[in-house]
């Protein structure tokens, strides 16, 4: 189930992003490339022993499980501590798809569409504990960021008039600016 608990169901955005097919594609991928799914992978939760060897810690029992492994590529290589750019979050992905052999590009798909879910996601976080956890100035900054992002993947899977739109209505759902 990709339904995130921060998107809200039946609104414009909900819509929209149904509309788009985004988690048939996530679900797609998790059917053809099943993974263990960490569900909160971010710099806090990743470890390096000392003989160099990488581990993740603090599972989120609420996400983890078989899922698609973009998703948690995603919500890592997006996380505003790390503030990837689009393209090297992309050869990242190749690095990934090489060293499992994968080779169907369909994977890639599933990265961007989860790029978009996990931003949607982000950015309705945001919105909602606008003046709780953030101010309207915090909130306006994580909307800068969150829109490129929503732009530039969006961009790859629907075109940038469909992007465009994606960012306009994420905008207009949560009264933000900027």
């Amino acid at each position: 189930n990709h339904q995130h608990r921060y998107l809200q169901p039946q609104g414009k955005l909900d819509t929209l992003v149904t509309g788009l097919g985004i988690a048939d594609l996530l679900a797609q991928s998790a059917a053809v490339y099943p993974s263990f799914i960490h569900g909160d992978p971010h710099p806090r939760n990743i470890g390096i022993k000392k003989d160099d060897e990488i581990v993740l810690f603090d599972f989120e029992a609420e996400y983890c499980g078989l899922g698609a492994a973009q998703i948690d590529l995603a919500k890592l290589y997006t996380h505003r501590a790390v503030a990837l750019p689009v393209p090297e979050q992309v050869r990242l992905v190749h690095d990934y798809m090489r060293q499992r052999g994968i080779t169907d590009e369909t994977f890639m798909v599933g990265f961007h569409a989860a790029a978009l879910y996990i931003t949607f996601a982000h950015v309705s976080y945001v919105a909602g504990h606008v003046g709780t956890k953030y101010t309207r100035e915090e909130a306006t900054l994580s909307l800068q960021r969150d829109k490129a992002i929503l732009k530039n993947h969006a961009t790859q899977l629907y075109g940038k008039i469909t992007a465009l739109k994606l960012v306009e209505t994420t905008q207009q759902e949560f009264g933000l600016t900027g």
